[in-house]
């Protein structure tokens, strides 16, 4: 079948079909194999540093503010804003909690750096820009509300990474999100003031009194997560976003009620990093590994056969690179081969 007749086929699908997003191909999406080396060896340094606790979700937008979810969880509104926290939809988990799944509301910590405000974002220059300067060879400076020096590649990874989540984060509600994100079991108390469009000065707590922020952020986390009633959503819904861990995946979604069948197409960033179903299925079965359970793996394809697939070995490059990257921390037992029982 020629390439035009087949998109054809694939639009008509998704306009009869109505009860699922048929997501269109985004060529344009930065590929792992064809990113610069810098973006690559990041993007697996920092999978490296959250694999062990992170879970791994499909993510997308809650929704338009009529959808009836969105009305249902109208509640959390002040919860959210008093937090800093966002709210998503949990489409399915990959590696985690499988309850937390099944197209329901989330919430997420953007990172400490995403909290800033964008108009003072660090910038980072190099000797070669300033003169001024007495620079060492791997040395940098960089503004964030003042001038400050920095030292090594991790340094300024840190500070202005080159593959940025903030590009891959926000989406409408008929695109998916591959996420890593590390479960909260407690408020940050140092978010609890919102961000940098809102701030809070107070906090509702359960018994339909208040709490000051600065009080708030004196006190320790699981005190405050009692005095704001909010157990049951830090139980197992409440993440933070790691740093070069979101990424774009082609995903037929579930379409919310009252929504228009013929919405524009999400315009996803050219700076977001698509993956494919095979590098998604060798990045998700190397987390397993690293847990040594291999039928860890093997129940989530059951869960997400649409992106999961068996890995019998490792072809795709961010595959290589990961596995290569957790066998030198030791995090592997056995090599990580899929046919081992890890």
């Amino acid at each position: 079948m020629k390439t035009s007749t087949r998109l054809a086929l694939w639009g008509f699908i998704a306009l009869t079909t109505g009860n699922t997003y048929a997501q269109t191909p985004y060529p344009n999406l930065m590929r792992f194999d064809t990113a610069s080396a810098e973006v690559r060896e990041y993007i697996v340094h920092s999978i490296t540093g959250c694999v062990r606790t992170a879970s791994i979700a499909l993510v997308r937008n809650h929704g338009f503010p009529d959808s009836p979810t969105y009305i249902k969880h109208l509640s959390v509104v002040n919860f959210r804003l008093e937090l800093g926290l966002e709210a998503r939809r949990c489409v399915e988990v990959l590696k985690g909690s499988p309850t937390v799944g099944g197209d329901r509301s989330c919430y997420f910590y953007k990172t400490s750096r995403l909290c800033r405000d964008p108009m003072y974002r660090p910038r980072v220059y190099s000797d070669k820009d300033i003169t001024l300067y007495d620079f060492e060879p791997d040395e940098f400076l960089y503004y964030d509300y003042g001038t400050k020096k920095g030292r090594g590649r991790h340094e300024r990874w840190r500070l202005v990474p080159p593959y940025d989540i903030d590009y891959g984060w926000f989406c409408r509600a008929e695109t998916a999100r591959l996420a890593f994100l590390t479960p909260e079991r407690c408020p940050l108390v140092d978010r609890v003031d919102g961000d940098h469009h809102i701030r809070i000065s107070l906090l509702h707590t359960a018994s339909g009194g208040t709490i000051k922020t600065e009080d708030a952020k004196r006190m320790k986390p699981e005190e405050l997560l009692r005095e704001l009633g909010v157990e049951s959503v830090f139980s197992n819904r409440v993440f933070s976003l790691n740093e070069g861990c979101v990424f774009h995946v082609d995903y037929e979604l579930p379409r919310l009620k009252q929504e228009s069948k013929n919405r524009v197409p999400d315009e996803v960033p050219p700076e977001v990093m698509r993956l494919s179903s095979e590098e998604v299925s060798e990045v998700v079965r190397l987390a397993y590994a690293v847990d040594g359970d291999a039928a860890g793996y093997d129940a989530a394809c059951a869960r997400c056969p649409q992106l999961l697939k068996p890995v019998t070995e490792f072809r795709t490059g961010i595959g290589r690179m990961l596995r290569e990257a957790l066998s030198a921390g030791g995090m592997l037992p056995n090599g990580a081969s899929p046919a081992a029982k890890e």
